[in-house]
């Protein structure tokens, strides 16, 4: 935790934001409903890409700094407010995270479901 792009205002209340989505995203594979869960690479390239034009606004941009990675990106800084991410974090996970089912028997009984039942099943 803590990063990417997570450092700004009250650092305790991120990494709680991040606590609670890791901790929601892993309730499927706990339960026994999922297997694996992947990110979704559409998602993720769309929050790259909202993040980085929000990034390249600031201060941060304007100059070499170790905020930047070799390539430009600014990859420490939350360019908004907490409250942003925040609701990101509640409402995302739901289309950020894909779910498969596997050869894991799953914790309780009953039969595994499909992947495309596995589908954002959080």
């Amino acid at each position: 935790m803590y990063g990417p792009n997570t450092n700004t205002g009250p650092l305790v209340f991120m990494l709680e934001a991040q606590a609670r989505y890791i901790a929601r995203s892993l309730k499927p594979l706990q339960a026994g409903k999922a297997s694996s869960v992947e990110v979704n690479p559409g998602i993720n390239q769309w929050y790259q890409n909202w993040l980085q034009g929000r990034l390249a606004k600031t201060a941060w941009n304007a100059a070499n700094n170790y905020f930047k990675s070799p390539s430009g990106k600014i990859v420490t800084q939350w360019p908004g407010d907490v409250t942003t991410y925040w609701v990101m974090t509640r409402l995302l996970r739901r289309f950020a995270n894909t779910y498969r089912s596997g050869d894991v028997a799953p914790a309780s009984a009953g039969s595994q479901t499909s992947e495309s039942e596995n589908k954002n099943a959080a």
